[in-house]
């Protein structure tokens, strides 16, 4: 059985196709193994680890909801970097969201 936490992760990694697990755990500082085992229920993960994995999922999910329909990249160190920025900036989805419309029209909003 797992724990709340990495339900709603592994319901939003599923959500966020192209980004797999693996780079999810790289992003977390864990081994793919154990985030793939750990959804599976084979083994646990520690609390304060589920945590960064479910706040982590919270927010690539709700900056790719910003900027659909395009797709954010599955690359550990590119979604680091753009991760980065968003907490340092204290940037929200609905800042990003107007920002994308501001570049690429308001045509894309509506997609």
């Amino acid at each position: 059985m797992i724990s709340p936490h990495l339900v709603r992760t592994k319901s939003r990694l599923e959500s966020l196709r192209p980004i797999s697990a693996g780079t999810l755990a790289a992003l977390c500082g864990i081994n793919p193994a154990t985030l793939s085992n750990g959804l599976r229920g084979i083994t646990r993960i520690a609390a304060e680890t589920e945590r960064a994995l479910a706040e982590t999922s919270l927010a690539l999910q709700e900056i790719a909801a910003a900027v659909a329909p395009f797709l954010l990249p599955n690359d550990a160190a590119l979604l680091s970097l753009l991760l980065e920025h968003v907490r340092e900036n204290g940037l929200t989805a609905e800042q990003i969201r107007e920002h994308v419309a501001a570049i690429f029209g308001s045509n894309v909003e509506q997609q």
